[in-house]
């Protein structure tokens, strides 16, 4: 797998044990199962059984994965702004660690494109730390009504 892949399926399963009804301490103790071999073999099994029925399903043309409108839109902001503003890729990742410190985790390169990032940035964060990211690189909320209405009610 690559390890692109794999980091992306890590923050996948991330997502979805936070996003779920389990306690901090349900977590916390998941996580210590997960160092049990017979844990990782039944959720291998599961895995690969998912896997075969979604493969035998009639083969369907697969959409990319879509980003909701909201960052979508905070998306093409960003970038525009950076573009504006002539950020270097140096600061912009600087920036995002500045309004999101756990961003250090992800390890991105410098030599992945700005668009890159920012999508990466903007589908990696909360959507309140977007905007403030978004604040930050451009206080007046650029000329869309749509975003200075979504800066003004924070």
């Amino acid at each position: 797998m690559k390890s692109r892949n794999r980091e992306r399926a890590l923050r996948t399963l991330l997502t979805a044990f936070l996003k779920s009804e389990l306690t901090v301490r349900e977590i916390r103790d998941l996580s210590r199962e997960m160092e049990s071999p017979s844990f990782l073999g039944e959720f291998r099994v599961l895995l690969q059984g998912v896997v075969e029925k979604l493969e035998s399903r009639p083969a369907k043309q697969s959409a990319p994965r879509e980003i909701p409108l909201a960052f979508r839109d905070i998306q093409s902001s960003l970038y525009e702004a950076i573009q504006r503003r002539r950020i270097s890729k140096k600061e912009l990742l600087e920036l995002m660690e500045k309004v999101y410190p756990e961003i250090t985790r992800k390890g991105w390169s410098k030599d992945v494109p700005v668009r890159e990032l920012v999508r990466e940035f903007v589908t990696a964060v909360p959507l309140d730390k977007a905007n403030d990211f978004l604040s930050l690189l451009d206080p007046r909320g650029g000329e869309d009504a749509y975003l200075q209405g979504i800066i003004r009610r924070r």
